[in-house]
């Protein structure tokens, strides 16, 4: 095992795996207490890090309704793809982008965001302190 294994296993995941997740991060009310503190609005600009599949992500496109944005960014292609399609299929595509990056550094200008959500992600990530100083450089 590497030592970076902590976040290669994201990068690649197995067929089986990838449906497991599918099911794992399905949308539900039961979730609606771990973001609500962030108190999103309608007209908000958003960015969830590590979206997965992309089922959070949609979900805070309707919070942030067709005024808002939400960007999704993740390091596995496809969460990415599948993120892609399930706002297609939702029409959500005009709100909700998918990003696939592979650092700490966000595809964003400087005090350009409302919201950073990173729900399950940060002790994925190679350096924590890095990613907390990349989402407050975004933030307004």
């Amino acid at each position: 095992m590497t030592d970076t294994y902590y976040k290669d296993h994201w990068v690649e995941i197995e067929s089986e795996r990838f449906d497991r997740y599918l099911e794992m991060f399905k949308w539900s009310d039961a979730n609606r207490p771990f973001i609500e503190p962030a108190k999103i609005c309608a007209g908000e600009s958003v960015v969830e890090l590590g979206c997965g599949p992309g089922f959070l992500s949609c979900e805070m496109a309707n919070w942030v309704g067709s005024t808002g944005k939400v960007d999704g960014l993740d390091i596995n292609e496809k969460f990415i793809q599948h993120g892609r399609s399930l706002a297609q299929e939702r029409d959500l595509d005009d709100v909700v982008t998918f990003h696939l990056v592979t650092n700490e550094a966000l595809p964003f200008e400087s005090e350009s965001k409302d919201c950073v959500v990173a729900k399950n992600v940060l002790l994925y990530v190679d350096d924590p302190e890095a990613s907390f100083i990349e989402a407050r450089r975004v933030l307004r």
